[in-house]
């Protein structure tokens, strides 16, 4: 059996239509707009991977995205998620990182490559260590300049055969 975490997974919440927030915990403390990480994105059909439809960034300091699934410790997994991006400048990075009952457990991290306007599949094998109970596929979305977009599709984690 292969474990599989898609966008479409995320596109059936109701709340992941478009979010553009500044966090209600920074607010509270009375912080200005500069201090403030702020977070644009939304679901799109202006850009898709292998679909219709895929989530897009922009504007944005600090954020990310996920998908988790649960994993065994021990197994090897294949995971990857397809994005692109523009011209404009952005840190962006895919981790996988599996959870564990209040474990800091070690994550694979890689850095997206500055390809702007093609897509690209970012992949990374992992195997789960001992404790894990979720897995969980990241893409995380720092210091956009403005006019930056990046979009993402395709999430993807596989158990590999025994």
């Amino acid at each position: 059996m292969i474990a599989v975490a898609t966008l479409s997974k995320m596109m059936m919440s109701p709340s992941m239509t478009r979010m553009s927030m500044w966090p209600a915990s920074m607010l509270a403390k009375s912080r200005t707009e500069s201090e403030i990480s702020r977070m644009n994105c939304e679901i799109t059909s202006d850009e898709a991977q292998s679909g219709k439809h895929s989530v897009v960034f922009w504007d944005t300091q600090t954020a990310g995205i996920s998908e988790s699934l649960t994993a065994e410790p021990g197994r090897r997994y294949a995971c990857s998620v397809w994005v692109k991006h523009n011209d404009k400048k952005g840190k962006y990075r895919m981790a996988v990182a599996p959870g564990g009952a209040g474990k800091r457990l070690s994550r694979i991290t890689v850095e997206i490559p500055h390809r702007p306007g093609q897509w690209q599949q970012i992949k990374a094998d992992f195997v789960a260590p001992p404790g894990t109970a979720p897995l969980s596929l990241y893409v995380f979305v720092e210091g956009q300049e403005p006019g930056a977009r990046l979009w993402i599709a395709d999430y993807f984690v596989g158990r590999y055969p025994e």
